[in-house]
């Protein structure tokens, strides 16, 4: 892009504008508590490391994710925290925090807390048992109220699964007190689950405004990959005389992955497409940004991020998978396009393992004739069939074989993806 004379101040003055706007001060709030609580929780005995904003994605889907505030990995188990920084009185209801803001009538949240951040554990849960076979791991799931003006009642202060800040070494202590300690194995995992889940995507400005969404791969600058990069940081070369006078110009140094920087000076004619899932953003209401509108690029994790043609986030698992997969590790590249098939590989007839209930299979009137098995979370099913299933009281199906529920199976059929098949073991 060129810019005449006459375009020079404009430009500047415009990208000034934008680069010093700053996050809203709820938003301001809301951040300050969960890096508060971050910080609370690297002091909590036996912590291994603490990870903010990380991504779980959600097993019953193909695409879709959930954001845990603070991830706490320890040497007992992995704790799940979610921060609300709540003022006024906090009751107790129905198995829920409610809010009574200034004395009014609850206040009505659009979603679940308790019962959310619970459903998160027993994601994570079930991605441990499908990429290590462990349907064992310790996940704990709390809610942490952080402004230390909210009222609590009783029941809020004797839950078991919910800290203020001034307490939560004690609530966490009485939580994992007769945990065992985990294999050095199992903490390892974890840490990688983390960092294949990763967090947002985030671009920010000089004037301390953030924004999480997802950098999409097809549209960042040639030469950028975020397998390579961690944050890229922009400026603006001089002030409005210099800009003026040569024409605009901004520095790039790019943050590689490996601890290695590169700077760069160029024309501002890049741009990044930063797509937020809940509503219309960048220049074009699409998520288009001239990359000089921001001081920091920030890349939450190395998987490829796409978009259906719904405007979704579409991240695959699959090569994840296939890299726990030892035996066909060396295969990943060549057979890339029949990961599916390479995986039922990996479940032969007699193989016993470990899967999580996906989904109940019923007729016109509500009986379950089949339960579909997670193998590979998001990638590939197995069923237990009437005939496996027929003995079970039906009365039993939610209570022991749930939607999410870890169960051992023994594979008795193989004849490729969607034809596998496996009886209760």
């Amino acid at each position: 892009m060129k810019f005449g004379l006459f375009e020079r101040l404009p430009w500047f003055n415009r990208t000034m504008e934008v680069r010093s706007k700053a996050l809203h001060r709820r938003e301001a709030k809301s951040m300050a508590a969960e890096l508060n609580v971050l910080e609370a929780a690297k002091k909590l005995p036996g912590v291994v490391s603490v990870h903010h904003g990380i991504r779980i994605p959600n097993p019953q889907m193909s695409l879709g994710s959930g954001e845990v505030d603070v991830v706490v990995i320890c040497n007992k188990a992995c704790l799940l925290i979610e921060v609300k920084n709540f003022i006024g009185k906090i009751n107790l209801e129905d198995g829920d925090i409610v809010q009574y803001k200034n004395g009014s009538k609850p206040r009505k949240h659009t979603k679940e807390i308790l019962p959310l951040i619970r459903r998160k554990a027993q994601d994570l849960q079930r991605w441990a048992s499908s990429l290590y076979s462990n349907a064992t791991l310790e996940v704990v799931p709390l809610v942490a109220l952080s402004n230390p003006q909210a009222e609590l009642d009783q029941a809020v202060k004797d839950h078991p699964n919910i800290a203020t800040l001034k307490n939560l070494g004690t609530k966490v202590a009485h939580l994992l007190q007769n945990h065992p300690l985990l294999e050095p194995e199992e903490i390892k995992n974890m840490e990688d689950m983390m960092a294949m889940f990763g967090t947002w995507d985030s671009v920010s400005t000089d004037g301390g405004l953030t924004l999480n969404g997802d950098l999409i791969d097809a549209d960042l600058p040639e030469g950028w990959s975020r397998k390579e990069l961690l944050k890229v940081e922009v400026d603006i070369v001089g002030g409005k005389w210099a800009t003026l006078l040569r024409g605009p110009k901004i520095t790039m140094t790019l943050h590689r992955r490996d601890g290695s920087t590169e700077t760069l000076i160029t024309r501002p004619n890049l741009s990044i497409r930063h797509s937020q899932p809940w509503g219309k953003s960048g220049v074009d209401g699409k998520g288009l940004y001239p990359i000089e509108h921001f001081s920091t690029i920030s890349f939450g994790h190395g998987n490829e991020v796409v978009m259906d043609g719904r405007g979704f986030r579409v991240q695959s698992f699959a090569g994840k998978h296939l890299e726990k997969l030892p035996s066909i590790a060396e295969k990943k590249e060549t057979h890339r396009k029949n990961n599916h098939k390479i995986m039922a590989e990996q479940f032969p007839v007699g193989t016993i393992t470990n899967g999580a209930v996906h989904k109940h299979l019923k007729e016109d009137n509500g009986s379950v004739y089949g339960i579909l098995v997670s193998l590979v979370e998001r990638e590939l099913n197995c069923l237990l069939p009437s005939r496996v299933i027929r003995d079970i009281n039906p009365d039993l199906f939610d209570v022991f074989y749930g939607v999410g529920t870890v169960i051992e199976i023994r594979i008795t059929e193989n004849r490729g993806p969607g034809k596998i098949f496996a009886e209760l073991y």
